[in-house]
């Protein structure tokens, strides 16, 4: 049957592509105008260009068979692959240029009488990307059908893609992305007709394919900084600086703590040595209960007791105890005062220990005048015996003692005597 297609088949670039005529074609199956396919093909500015006297018997070609058996038997669209060797300007002898078509058939009472055709070349496609961060990264286009027809084209099913700065280069059938980067794919389905499996005829593959994009090694070199070393190192050095500055705090804060703590001790033994331990806890709990410019050495004025109180008590059962030495004045006035300050500590410091272990207390020394008092501050029935036990053992220790410094103080220093007396 003769049919006369109705769309131009010569136009003319110098013409604003005026229609100059159709033609008839004698066919019997469907049928696809060379106008009809995009992108154009390229051709000569010069003159009206006939490109086709005649429309392609789709029949004649064996990489559209499978789509026009889908088309028949779907009457739905198709995709197929087509590899031919590159003849570009530049292209290597073997090189090869992959595409793809998708045939969208044209049902005439529900008859495929004719077909528009898209070709799609991948590697223009990845060339004109134009998506911040795409550069260095490996696109491996997957098809779930083998890519390649005939002997001269190898089969598969990836087609590997390098893209970076200056465009994208193609790589071979094969996946060429590195199995490291494995887990930083980025997938999405790109073609997918969804088409019924049982409508498509047997030994038909209809192709989904899926883009999945892959950094490579030069990509990841692009973000590697470190800037992470340098935070790193920022955060040890602010730690160091904080600890090293705690460290002094705490050193100078425990070196003033312990100054106040001896300081404390100090006057602690001071009034220890001064009172009693019931009056020292008097005085110290007026201290707290007072004003914080009290003066604990002051018991008889304002800041003696609670409220400004002095510390008074009456003990009526109390024996005193006065003891001096003999041939002192005369004795000291011919020695240094150093010797007479050795003969005076020596002496009451033996006093003082009998005195602790009699339970009598020391009231004062006055020049060579030793006072003691049994009784107070805690009452004591035994408090007479206990002062004359106290004497007796003075007078013995006060003859040894001198005995004993002759060698330093001088031949006269153990004619020294004790003299005590007791109320």
């Amino acid at each position: 049957m003769n049919r006369t297609l109705p769309y131009f088949h010569t136009y003319s670039f110098d013409d604003n592509f005026a229609v100059t005529g159709s033609v008839e074609v004698d066919k019997p199956g469907p049928i696809l105008a060379n106008w009809q396919m995009y992108p154009i093909e390229e051709a000569v500015k010069d003159g009206p260009i006939p490109m086709m006297t005649m429309g392609f018997d789709l029949e004649l070609f064996p990489e559209v068979s499978d789509q026009l058996e889908i088309a028949r038997s779907t009457h739905r669209q198709s995709l197929s692959f087509i590899q031919i060797y590159d003849d570009s300007p530049g292209a290597k002898l073997g090189d090869i240029v992959v595409f793809s078509q998708i045939l969208q058939p044209i049902i005439e009472n529900g008859n495929v009488v004719a077909a528009l055709m898209l070709k799609l070349p991948w590697l223009e496609f990845f060339q004109k990307l134009n998506i911040d961060g795409l550069s260095d990264t490996i696109a491996v286009l997957r098809s779930s059908c083998d890519i390649g027809f005939g002997s001269l084209f190898d089969t598969g099913s990836e087609l590997s893609y390098l893209i970076d700065s200056k465009g994208a280069i193609f790589m071979g059938q094969l996946d060429a992305h590195d199995p490291k980067y494995d887990d930083l794919v980025v997938s999405r389905v790109v073609v997918d007709f969804d088409l019924d499996e049982a409508e498509i005829p047997e030994g038909v593959c209809v192709p989904t394919l899926t883009l999945d994009l892959y950094p490579t090694e030069e990509l990841e070199v692009t973000f590697q900084t470190s800037k992470p070393k340098l935070y790193t190192a920022v955060v040890i050095a602010i730690f160091a600086f904080t600890s090293l500055v705690f460290l002094l705090y705490d050193y100078f804060v425990g070196r003033r703590q312990r100054k106040f703590m001896a300081r404390i001790m100090r006057q602690d033994r001071i009034v220890s040595n001064v009172f009693p331990a019931a009056i020292r806890d008097r005085l110290y709990e007026g201290e707290q209960k007072g004003s914080k410019e009290e003066n604990l050495f002051d018991p008889l004025g304002g800041g003696g007791g609670a409220g400004g109180a002095p510390l008074a008590d009456l003990f009526l059962e109390t024996t005193v105890v006065f003891a001096d030495i003999a041939g002192f004045t005369a004795w000291s006035s011919a020695r240094e005062p150093a010797q007479v300050f050795i003969l005076l500590e020596t002496i009451y410091g033996e006093f003082d220990k009998r005195a602790y272990r009699h339970n009598v207390f020391k009231v004062e020394t006055v020049g060579d005048c030793y006072v003691g008092v049994a009784g107070l501050p805690e009452p004591d029935k035994d408090h007479a015996m206990a002062v004359c036990r106290f004497a007796r053992d003075c007078v013995k220790t006060m003859k040894d003692t001198t005995l004993k410094l002759e060698v330093s103080l001088g031949p006269d220093t153990s004619e020294l005597e004790l003299r005590v007396g007791i109320h």
